[in-house]
């Protein structure tokens, strides 16, 4: 199928779902005309992993679109990509957090961010746990150039679907908990969970944003 196709189809599901839950297209490795396809589809949100590939497509594909970071982020790529993207998905420790705050603060900008959960506690994700967001998120909360817009997190990596509807599930608990805290303001309203395999499941349990990209694209080769 085609990616125009795949678009139409995706939005199709979400609608009959009855939901309003955006589509964020991954575009890692893929190229400049695949990514011009989707924006010419409709796509408005792209993500990127890496700096340096962000940095590669930037000005190259057109359209009415934001991007937004969703990869891990070291401290020394924060003033590359900081004026570049609308929304940081991945702020997953307090350092990285302190270091969007300078950087921003320099630029005379308050950047969005989603603060990311490890709700698997694999050793290969990265992410606050759940026992100490809470505390993190009042320290986050205190710093004066980040906006927090929600929470992100990424599905167990296993093949059981109940494993990563338990993630999706307690990462709501948690976003639930800190807007009933009040720790951020009204803009606290995102949950990025859910890509191509899960998605389902994530909408299911309150995603707002998910981060699609081989449903789009096509499996990479």
């Amino acid at each position: 199928m085609s990616i125009e196709l795949n678009i139409k189809n995706l939005r199709n599901e979400i609608n009959q779902l009855g939901v309003e839950t955006k589509i964020l297209l991954a575009t890692k490795t893929q190229s400049i005309e695949s990514i011009q396809r989707a924006l010419d589809s409709g796509i408005s949100l792209l993500g990127e992993n890496k700096s340096q590939e962000l940095i590669e497509k930037i000005g190259k594909v057109k359209g009415n679109f934001n991007w937004h970071f969703i990869g891990h982020l070291q401290s020394n790529k924060v003033k590359e990509i900081l004026p570049l993207c609308s929304l940081i998905h991945s702020v997953d420790r307090f350092k990285i957090a302190q270091t969007i705050d300078k950087e921003a603060k320099k630029l005379g900008i308050i950047q969005d961010v989603l603060i990311q959960v490890n709700t698997s506690k694999e050793e290969s994700k990265s992410g606050f746990f759940v026992e100490d967001l809470i505390e993190n998120c009042e320290l986050i909360s205190k710093l004066q150039n980040i906006n927090v817009c929600g929470l992100m997190t990424m599905a167990k990596n296993s093949q059981n679907p109940d494993d990563w509807r338990k993630c999706f599930k307690q990462l709501r608990v948690c976003f639930l908990k800190i807007q009933e805290m009040k720790i951020f303001d009204d803009k606290f309203s995102e949950l990025s969970m859910g890509m191509s395999r899960d998605y389902r499941i994530a909408i299911d349990e309150g995603s707002t944003i998910i981060r699609v990209g081989s449903t789009i694209f096509g499996d990479r080769s």
